[in-house]
């Protein structure tokens, strides 16, 4: 098991304002380094001078009305990460659908300390 990617994402009903947000602070969007073209608008990739970078996604369903952070975590074994982390306590949630196209494996895990993880293989 091989962590491919790790990185924060902001993740609302309304990803246009939270991307103006962030255009506002010098981030700037970026193509998806991902092999699959570039992001839809609901999952925007965005980098600013320093290298600093930040997914923005729009959520259909998400708990509550407000705006939640996650660590993106990409992974070369799905199975296996997912395996360990569920070992270490960790806990799907159905709370979120997301607003883009499907792109291989994702779940979203709660940490026994309420550490929102996006689990992905791409």
């Amino acid at each position: 098991m091989k962590i491919t990617a790790f990185y924060p994402q902001i993740i609302s009903k309304d990803a246009y304002s939270a991307i103006k947000l962030f255009e506002a602070l010098g981030f700037e969007q970026i193509p998806d380094n991902n092999g699959s073209g570039t992001f839809s608008f609901y999952a925007i990739r965005m980098k600013d001078c320093n290298g600093f970078s930040v997914d923005v996604i729009e959520a259909e369903r998400m708990p509550g009305d407000r705006d939640c952070t996650a660590i993106r975590m990409n992974t070369d074994d799905f199975d296996a990460t997912y395996q360990y982390l569920i070992g270490k306590g960790f806990r799907e949630t159905g709370d979120f659908i997301l607003n883009t196209p499907p792109c291989g494996k994702y779940v979203f895990l709660i940490s026994p300390t309420g550490l929102l993880i996006d689990l992905c293989h791409i």
